[in-house]
Order: structure tokens, then C-alpha cells, then sequence
């Protein structure tokens, strides 16, 4: 704990729908029943947000109290796509607050979860069939199956500097590696807003000349 104290630090808000989802990534990164992560030369601080709509307010206010931000994802039917919209429309921007999109999968799961794009039925869609036409059993339909990350960063509207990563859960490097290019954005902002040039600012108690 002595050598975390002396690290640089970034606090890094794990913004999720699913508090489970949101334990077991942090236990992945630090290890059980710590919140750090030490990479480099950067101690990085996770937080753990939970997403609620009655709670938004709270939830910006924790933000605004951050350095970075990494909405965890696993599935994108209608329910949890809803719940997603409205956490990601509370990170500020990318030049405000560096942020990441992570697809939490469980180890050897090759699929994902969304809804029909006609009756809203929940399906499952196969990585390997992106791009094919599938047909939902339940209204007969047909459609494109898209590709998780792409049907994400469309839904969402992300600009290609938010990177969308898909970690394996339990999976040690992945997890890490995903925190660990966040935390170095981070640092490399917070360095470059200190070396900017700004205007000084005279205090309100200051005398006019």
C-alpha cells in the first residue's frame, strides 16, 4: 500500500448497468477486495458507478470527480440498450473526460444478446454470422446481423476516438490491458492541461489600482 500512496494516481469511474458485471471487472483488474491497479508509473483508482435513472444527477456528480470513464457493456436488447443510452449521454466529452466502451464477455462466449429490430423478440447472434441475413423465429423477419462493436458505436454515436473493447471476464491481461490504455489517456490529457498557458485570474478581494 506504501508504494500505491507514492504513484501518480487517476480515478477512473466504472460506469455499469450490472452490478455484478461491475465487481467482478474491478476484481479481475486489481484482485479481490482491492480497488487499485498499478500500471507503469499510474496508480489507477476504480470506481464503481451504478447506473439508475432516479440516480443521474448523483451519477454526474461522481464523474465530475473523475479523470476517465469505461462504460461496461455485455448485451444490446432493448432493455439493456436503454440503460446504456442514457449512462453514456452522461460522460462529457472525450476532450472533457477520456472515456472507453468495454463488451464484458463471459470466457468462450462467441455471441451477444439483442433484441429483434421488428417485435423486439431477445436473440442471440453469433460473431461469425455478422453481416449475413438472419431471420427472428418469432416474427419471421429478416435483417443484416451486425457485429457487436459496430452496432454499438452506431446505436451510441461514438466518434472513433472512444475506443469499444471487448475484455474476457476473468480474463487478467484483457481487463488490465483495456484499464491500462485508459489510465495513460488520462495522464496524458491532465499533462497537457498543465502545461497549457493560461490567464491569470485577480482575486475578487484584489483592490482596483
Amino acid at each position: 500500500m506504501k508504494e500505491e500512496l507514492s504513484q501518480p494516481r487517476v480515478a477512473i469511474a466504472l460506469i455499469a448497468v450490472d452490478a455484478a458485471g461491475g465487481e467482478r471487472m474491478i476484481a479481475t483488474v486489481c484482485g479481490e477486495g482491492r480497488t487499485t491497479f498499478l500500471v507503469d508509473d499510474i496508480a489507477a483508482d476504480l470506481r464503481l458507478l451504478m447506473y439508475a435513472p432516479a440516480a443521474e444527477m448523483e451519477l454526474a456528480r461522481q464523474l465530475s470527480e473523475c479523470d476517465a470513464a469505461a462504460l461496461l457493456v455485455s448485451h444490446v436488447d432493448a432493455i439493456s440498450l436503454e440503460r446504456i443510452r442514457s449512462a453514456y449521454r452522461l460522460i462529457p466529452s472525450e476532450y472533457a473526460l477520456p472515456a472507453s466502451i468495454l463488451i464484458l464477455r463471459e470466457p468462450g462466449r462467441m455471441e451477444f444478446k439483442m433484441s429483434c429490430p421488428t417485435c423486439g423478440q431477445k436473440l442471440w447472434v453469433r460473431d461469425e454470422d455478422a453481416g449475413r441475413n438472419g431471420r427472428c423465429p418469432h416474427c419471421k423477419k429478416t435483417f443484416v446481423l451486425p457485429a457487436q462493436t459496430a452496432y454499438l458505436r452506431g446505436v451510441l454515436m461514438t466518434p472513433e476516438v472512444v475506443p469499444i473493447i471487448t475484455v474476457t471476464e476473468g480474463h487478467v491481461g484483457k481487463c488490465q490491458g483495456a484499464v491500462a490504455e485508459l489510465a495513460a489517456r488520462a495522464r496524458r490529457q491532465s499533462q497537457a492541461l498543465k502545461s497549457a498557458t493560461m490567464r491569470v485570474q485577480l482575486a475578487d478581494n484584489d483592490p482596483v489600482a
